[in-house]
Formats: structure tokens, C-alpha cells, sequence
């Protein structure tokens, strides 16, 4: 029986403890954690050492992430646009912003409300996100309504005629 997947696309390490609890619920729950550096993480990659049986480690440079994104069950992620890849699959995205004042301190703040406007619950800790990773694998990793709702807002369409539509506009031209 081949494991379930979702890929961890954060910046930053977790604990040792949060990846401890994560790696002994995902091996009992039969899921495996697929982490995806961002590129600008790509020279740290060789020095991850928390590698497991149940853990991939990857670098954005070095691996081509639509597979990855297809074949997920879930993401979490801090601010990555990645995740929208995810949500057009209806599939859930859990966002982990352990650093949001410095991040939206130097970035800007976020295009959308993240009270009432985000497509996927916001943890700002460890817990929270073990959390919410705990109660989405329990629930064979289905979107909640509430962000399920809110993720259609920011697909038009969703009817597999993208390229089409693209082509016809540029053949406009």
C-alpha cells in the first residue's frame, strides 16, 4: 500500500519536537511528509538532518515540484503562492506563519484579510499547527467547508479549458 503524501514547503525548520510528533503520527497514519525547500534555502539542503524513512527533504532547485503538488494530500506552507496549486485541487492547505510580524514587516503585509478572507486556517505556533494537521489527516485530509467556500472565490473557472482560453487570446492578438 502505497503512503499518503503533502509536502511541507516552509522556509524555516520546525522543533524537534513538532517534527518528532509529526513523523510518529504520519508513520501511524500511514502519510509521509515530502519537504520542499524554497530556492533560497537551496544551499541549507545537505545540512537537514532529519530525515526519515516516513521524511523526503528536497531543494526547488533540484527536484520539479509539479508532481509533487499533484500528488499531495495536503500542504503546509508558510506564504507560499504554491499553495494555490493545492486549493485548485480542492485540497486542503494549512498555513504556518511563525514569523508573520517580521515577514510582513519587510514584505508588506497580505493582499487578503487573514481573519475572514484566507483559504486555509493560520497557525502561529508548534501546537496550533499540530492542531490542525492532526484533525485534517483524521478527516482523510478533506478541506473544511468554511475554507473550502472561501478557496472558490479565487478560481473563475475550474472546468479544465485554462490553456484554451489562454491559446484564443494570444491568437487574438
Amino acid at each position: 500500500m502505497q503512503s499518503k503524501r503533502f509536502p511541507l514547503n516552509l522556509q524555516h525548520s520546525v522543533s524537534r519536537y513538532c517534527y518528532g510528533f509529526i513523523k510518529d503520527f504520519l508513520l501511524e497514519k500511514n502519510y509521509r511528509l515530502v519537504v520542499c525547500l524554497h530556492h533560497k534555502m537551496h544551499k541549507h539542503v545537505q545540512n537537514v538532518s532529519l530525515r526519515s524513512s516516513q521524511v523526503d527533504i528536497f531543494s526547488m532547485n533540484d527536484i520539479d515540484i509539479q508532481p509533487l503538488i499533484s500528488d499531495a494530500d495536503l500542504m503546509i506552507t508558510d506564504y507560499s503562492s504554491a499553495s494555490f496549486d493545492i486549493l485548485y485541487q480542492n485540497k486542503p492547505v494549512l498555513y504556518y506563519w511563525f514569523d508573520s510580524q517580521q515577514f510582513f514587516a519587510t514584505r508588506g503585509g497580505p493582499l487578503i484579510c487573514p481573519l475572514k478572507d484566507f483559504p486555509g486556517p493560520i497557525s502561529s505556533t508548534e501546537n496550533e499547527l499540530i492542531s490542525q494537521l492532526t484533525m485534517h489527516i483524521e478527516n482523510n485530509c478533506m478541506p473544511q467547508a468554511k475554507y473550502a467556500k472561501i478557496a472558490k472565490r479565487f478560481f473563475k473557472y475550474k472546468d479544465n479549458k485554462n490553456s484554451k482560453r489562454i491559446f484564443d487570446v494570444i491568437e487574438g492578438i
